[in-house]
């Protein structure tokens, strides 16, 4: 497995920071991809800061690996070496998530259930 490390750009906008597996003329493919979202906020002092914040890059996907054409990226770039343990931490933390116990959580189906709405006519 290659141990490069790289933080993209798509087309779309999205950032993101991934384990880099495999680089050809059309695509790239990267495993445990995260999102990167600036923030934009405020200090104690009243100025205008960004702040990054961290997410899945899906999360609704178990395969950790992506796919990506070359022509839908904006830039790709190995991430900075002092940001390499930081973003392994994030992946650590973000692959920590409890599973889903069937038998211990309540019945989703009352979650979907669209309340009828009463008649006054």
């Amino acid at each position: 497995m290659n141990n490069e490390f790289v933080v993209a750009k798509l087309i779309t906008g999205e950032m993101f920071m991934a384990h880099l597996i495999e680089s050809n003329d059309e695509f790239i493919e990267v495993m445990d991809p995260v999102q990167i979202k600036i923030v934009h906020t405020y200090n104690e002092s009243g100025e205008s800061v960004e702040r990054s914040a961290f997410t899945p890059f899906n999360h609704f996907s178990e395969d950790p690996n992506y796919a990506f054409r070359k022509i839908d990226l904006v830039y790709i770039q190995r991430l900075k070496k002092n940001f390499i343990p930081h973003y392994l931490q994030i992946v650590k933390t973000m692959s920590s998530e409890p599973e889903y116990n069937i038998e211990t959580e309540p019945n989703l189906d009352s979650f979907f259930i669209i309340p009828e709405e009463s008649s006054t006519h």
